[in-house]
C-alpha cells in the first residue's frame, strides 16, 4: 500500500522533487525497503541528466550523513560524475563544508565507482592537492591524504603530472614532527 502512494506521489511532483522526498526514506532500520528506495533514486538520478538531483543528494548526505547516499553516488553514470565532481569542488571551496566534502570524496575513490579515473583531469585534484599544502586543519588533511594515497594506487599512470605537488605536501605533514603542539586545528 505504501509503495502505491510513493508512485502516486511520484507521478504528481516534479521528478527532482519526487527524488529527493524519498531521500529522508533512506533511513530506515528495514533494509529490504531502503534497497527499493535506493533503486528508485538511483533511477531517478540516472534518468534525469540535470544536476539538480545530485546536488540535492549531495546536500542532503552533507547534513544527515547517510552512507547509503554513496552507494547511490557511486552507481550514477554520465554526465553526473561531473557534476558530482563540480559540487564536491563547491563545497570544499567552504570551509564550513569541507571537511564533509573531502571526506564524502575519500569515501568515492575508496569504492573506486567506474568513472573515478576522470578525476584526474578534473580541478577537483588541483584543489585537493593545493588544500593539502595549505590547510590547517587536521581531520580535513587527515581525509585528504587517505584520498591522495589511495588515488596514487588508483589511477598511477594518471597522477605522474601531480608528483612534484604530492611529495611536497608529504614533506609538509613529516614536518610537523618537529613543531610546537597545538599549531593546528582539530575541529
Amino acid at each position: 500500500m505504501h509503495q502505491r502512494k510513493e508512485k502516486g506521489e511520484r507521478s504528481s511532483q516534479n521528478p527532482v522533487e519526487a527524488v529527493l522526498n524519498l531521500l529522508p526514506v533512506l533511513e530506515t532500520a528495514d533494509y529490504q525497503y531502503a534497497g527499493n528506495v535506493m533503486n528508485m533514486i538511483c533511477e531517478g538520478l540516472n534518468e534525469n541528466k540535470d544536476s539538480k538531483v545530485l546536488n540535492g543528494i549531495v546536500d542532503y548526505y552533507i547534513t544527515a550523513d547517510s552512507h547509503r547516499i554513496i552507494d547511490i553516488l557511486v552507481r550514477s553514470k554520465e554526465p553526473h560524475d561531473k557534476h558530482l565532481f563540480d559540487k564536491i569542488l563547491d563545497l570544499m571551496k567552504n570551509e564550513n563544508y569541507r571537511y564533509k566534502a573531502v571526506q564524502l570524496l575519500m569515501n568515492l575513490v575508496y569504492r573506486q565507482p567506474p568513472w573515478l579515473h576522470k578525476i584526474a583531469t578534473h580541478r577537483i585534484l588541483n584543489l585537493l592537492i593545493n588544500l593539502l599544502k595549505n590547510d590547517q586543519n587536521a581531520p580535513t588533511l587527515m581525509c585528504g591524504l587517505l584520498t591522495l594515497t589511495s588515488l596514487l594506487s588508483i589511477i598511477p599512470g594518471q597522477f605522474i603530472p601531480f608528483l612534484n605537488d604530492t611529495f611536497e605536501i608529504f614533506t609538509r605533514i613529516a614536518s610537523w614532527g618537529g613543531k610546537k603542539p597545538g599549531k593546528y586545528k582539530c575541529n
